[in-house]
């Protein structure tokens, strides 16, 4: 009558399934009972626990965290990482997904202010251009500054003109 045992990954050496050990035939001889199969152990695995892998570790099974397929950050340049091991998370990297102009100080991410000033002040640059590109299409630049400056130039001239400039004023 076949018996039930319990096939470890030679790899990982976690539990991954079941497999049938048959009666030895040799018993008489050698003494085995059954041929256990390679990658296979007669002690059941513990109940499954979320988070974990059972794994073999000598005679015992182990519980061992297991993230696999989960995203890890390096905490010196926030770089993304698929987990694809079993085991804690390495030194160097988080679980915790790192916001916009954040760095890593000790345990935790943290807002670096002066990225976060200096590229709203870039946004705000790319706003206030792209501002000035939409009064410099209103008009051909050139044509409305010297129109402006004609003792006689149209009201809107002058008021296009103002209002490029005080936009230009504004870039830092």
């Amino acid at each position: 009558m076949p018996k039930q045992v319990y096939q470890i990954d030679p790899v990982t050496r976690e539990f991954v399934g079941y497999a049938m050990a048959f009666e030895n035939p040799m018993v008489k001889s050698d003494g085995i009972p059954f041929n256990i199969p390679r990658g296979c152990v007669e002690d059941a695995p513990p109940a499954a626990k979320d988070g974990f892998a059972i794994v073999r570790e000598g005679a015992l099974w182990i519980y061992v965290k297991d993230y696999r397929g989960q995203t890890m950050y390096a905490t010196a340049d926030r770089s993304p990482v698929i987990i694809d091991f079993l085991g804690p998370i390495p030194e160097g990297y988080t679980l915790a997904e790192p916001g916009p102009f954040s760095i890593w100080q000790k345990t935790k991410w943290v807002v670096d202010a002066a990225a976060k000033t200096a590229a709203e002040k870039e946004a705000n640059n790319a706003a206030i251009k792209a501002e000035l590109v939409a009064v410099d299409m209103a008009s051909i630049r050139a044509i409305r500054e010297w129109l402006a400056a004609q003792p006689n130039a149209p009201k809107f001239v002058i008021e296009h003109e103002k209002e490029a400039q005080e936009k230009r004023k504004k870039l830092t």
